[in-house]
């Protein structure tokens, strides 16, 4: 199913669960959790890995709660704050044999805020050690600068494809790249990319 936005009754699931943290009150309104707020989740992650997967192609999904969608339950074994469950529901998409160990994509969505993160929870030592030498190695920092503005290129003529070479406006490749228009038009100008070749019927 394609996703269609997080449902404003899975928002006030979680608002009221702020003010009812126990089980009893989570247990005779878990349909919210299991018939809308998994299945929004579960349909963003989808929707995500499939856009991506031209730039992130080993990208992993795994479909259930304890897999990418993380579980509701807090772990209170050390905690003084033993309120059993998190008042924001997270997913996790990853590239790498190891879910906590690898690059991911992060989602958080609570009704305070929405969270889209990237990137490494934690660089163990030796990992954080082989990454400094390779930033100082000129040859290797231009190849990864290289990579880097390659993939934000690659990202920018897509959001120019579905937007049909739009930049501004609602539906235009800039509010599809969560950033400025002016932004954006300097970026094309930057990579030298002929936005007039999306237009529609260019192509």
């Amino acid at each position: 199913m394609a996703f269609r936005g997080f449902p404003e009754g899975g928002l006030a699931f979680l608002r009221e669960l702020s003010e009812h943290n126990h089980r009893d009150w989570f247990e005779a309104h878990r349909e919210v959790w299991d018939a809308q707020i998994v299945p929004a989740m579960l349909d963003w992650c989808a929707a995500l890995t499939e856009r991506l997967h031209d730039l992130m192609p080993a990208l992993v999904f795994v479909p259930r709660v304890g897999g990418s969608l993380y579980r509701l339950n807090r772990d209170i074994r050390f905690s003084r704050d033993k309120r059993p469950y998190k008042t924001h529901v997270a997913a996790l998409l990853w590239e790498g044999e190891e879910k906590h160990d690898s690059p991911g994509i992060y989602l958080h969505v609570s009704p305070e805020e929405v969270i889209f993160g990237g990137g490494i929870y934690l660089f163990e030592e030796a990992r954080l050690d082989r990454w400094r030498k390779v930033l100082h190695d000129f040859d290797a920092a231009e190849r990864l600068d290289a990579a880097l503005q390659g993939n934000e290129q690659r990202m920018i003529e897509q959001a120019l494809a579905e937007a049909e070479g739009r930049v501004s406006g609602s539906n235009g490749a800039a509010a599809r790249l969560g950033v400025p228009a002016s932004t954006l038009e300097s970026k094309i100008r930057r990579f030298n990319i002929d936005k007039l070749r999306y237009r529609a019927g260019r192509q």
